[in-house]
């Protein structure tokens, strides 16, 4: 069963390599795109060709690409149309090992002599010694080729920006650094009680006592109970009758009665001899007197109804609400956005009632509001721009920024002159920029181990650079730019 490897423009020669070392069959079916560069040229098949011979893997290519197909064929592979094609196939050609190919016998000419036959032999011999010279002499200032693997460093940076979010906004504006806002508008009921913090005295309890109707004719009387009786001057305290009594026809005949206030509290206490009035037709027959105190009138301390009590009970209730309305506000977000808690703004009072009357006696007080509020929000992605746009700003140089890594972190909000002021925490990784065109001026015909310690001096990594020669027995990179393939992580 073959590894079936795909290989893409963007896969240097190295990368390939890894590739088939890490294949765990011992064949591998190399799937290659088209305009893969780095093996449309011969030496980067003559790598894998090396490759393949030295770790005995059977490998063979499938590609659409003529100038692959042509330099991998040329180096010994198979090269197939088709993933199907490829494992339909009976067996796969394998790079030979390197290696001189034998001479083709000449037919041998009649024998001219021992030293005559010596000439041609000779100048042969010396013919192919200097034309396996100049292969070699060419083969080392052609065929060398270097592959350099560099990790460019990278470092952490951060910024506080401040955005102004504009409501009704077109777009983000880099210069004033303001992004747009939208108003988000709801309405809330509720109601609210709690106990009035007035208090006042009120009657509590009338007062009582006994009183003696007098009779002042011969003729006897029935007095009924609620017959009323007040006091002669001032302002008058009046009393009502507790039972109904009879008194005989005989003028100055008595009888004592029980009487209590008519109204509750403390004025219905009177001193002896001060109740001596009869209400109604009985007054022509009859007198009364208290001769002992009527006492017992008191008072109470309750809640009255003020408007310090109602706007204590509204100002508690309008402060849920503003709770409640943010909650609500939060349901109408859209994706990514977020809102500004101390935006929010009471539009105005839908509906107010109470369901108690200034001045009323009561222990507890009921509002019910209905309030229409609105609330800045904005988009976090819009915030992400202008944080993105702070970051390059401290950029070291020779850096870029990558887009992995940005984070945006809301701090907070504030009202500025032309709107509300968003701020926030923008952090990023910068990596440094290598040119490849610089890295082969810099390390071209140097020693392996002495063109490592160059690129590590002069250029920010953030592991030792990987350097590999081709062939292996050589030590020395290219002086031909173009022969070192430079991958930059």
């Amino acid at each position: 069963m073959a590894a079936i490897i795909e290989v893409g423009p963007e896969d240097s020669l190295a990368t390939i390599r890894a590739k088939l070392l890490a294949a765990s069959e011992p064949a591998a079916l190399l799937v290659i795109e088209r305009g893969t560069p780095a093996l449309r040229l011969g030496p980067g098949a003559k790598v894998l060709a090396r490759l393949s011979r030295e770790r005995r893997l059977r490998v063979a290519v499938v590609t659409q690409d003529a100038s692959v197909r042509d330099a991998m064929a040329a180096a010994g592979f198979s090269v197939f149309a088709s993933v199907a094609a490829a494992q339909q196939a009976r067996r796969w050609r394998t790079p030979q090992p390197l290696g001189g190919r034998a001479l083709r016998r000449r037919p041998q000419r009649p024998s001219q002599g021992p030293q005559a036959a010596l000439v041609p032999q000779l100048l042969a011999l010396l013919f192919v010694i200097a034309f396996t010279g100049i292969l070699g002499l060419g083969a080392a200032m052609l065929l060398p080729e270097a592959n350099v693997v560099l990790d460019p460093a990278s470092t952490r940076v951060e910024a506080a920006v401040t955005a102004a979010v504009v409501p009704g906004l077109g777009g983000v504006d880099y210069g004033s650094a303001a992004i747009p806002g939208r108003r988000v508008v709801v309405t809330v009921h509720g109601s609210w009680s709690q106990p009035v913090f007035s208090r006042q005295d009120v009657p509590d309890k009338r007062a009582s006592g006994v009183v003696l109707l007098v009779n002042r004719r011969a003729t006897p009387v029935t007095v009924p109970a609620g017959t009323v009786v007040r006091t002669g001057s001032g302002q008058a305290v009046r009393y009502r009758t507790l039972e109904e009594v009879s008194l005989p026809g005989v003028a100055g005949a008595t009888v004592a009665v029980q009487v209590e206030a008519i109204d509750p509290g403390p004025q219905g206490n009177v001193g002896p001899y001060l109740v001596n009035t009869i209400d109604g037709p009985l007054a022509a027959q009859l007198s009364v007197v208290n001769e002992q105190p009527i006492e017992g009138g008191t008072v109470r301390q309750a809640g009255v109804v003020t408007q310090a009590d109602r706007e204590r009970v509204r100002a508690a209730l309008l402060q849920r609400l503003d709770a409640e309305a943010h909650a609500a506000v939060q349901e109408q977000l859209g994706p990514g956005e977020f809102p500004i808690r101390e935006s929010l703004v009471r539009e105005r009072i839908l509906n107010e009632g109470y369901d108690k009357l200034l001045g009323e006696l009561a222990d507890q007080l009921t509002v019910t509001l209905s309030v229409e509020y609105s609330e800045l929000v904005f988009s976090g992605e819009d915030v992400s721009k202008i944080a993105l746009a702070g970051l390059q700003g401290v950029v070291p140089g020779g850096y870029q920024l990558t887009p992995q890594g940005l984070e945006t972190d809301i701090i907070g909000a504030e009202p500025g002159q032309a709107g509300w002021l968003v701020h926030a925490l923008a952090r990023g990784i910068a990596r440094a920029q290598i040119d490849p065109g610089d890295v082969r001026r810099a390390i071209a015909g140097l020693p392996a181990e002495a063109a490592a310690g160059v690129l590590q001096e002069r250029f920010p990594l953030a592991s030792p650079p990987v350097v590999e020669i081709w062939p292996a027995w050589l030590s020395t990179l290219p002086q031909v730019g173009i022969r070192i393939h430079v991958e930059v992580r």
